[in-house]
């Protein structure tokens, strides 16, 4: 896995919707904010 102290986000995943090529995730973090992200399947596949 590749990651780093900068990108590291806590809270909960709420959604995710694969497509052909790209998965949307969203996180829900603790104060109810949520964030979107675009990220490819491999990168999907690697988050296990």
């Amino acid at each position: 896995m590749k990651t780093s102290a900068r990108n590291q986000l806590y809270g909960e995943i709420v959604s995710i919707k694969e497509g052909q090529v790209n998965a949307e995730v969203i996180l829900k973090l603790k104060e109810n904010t949520m964030i979107v992200s675009a990220i490819t399947l491999h990168s999907l596949k690697e988050l296990g």
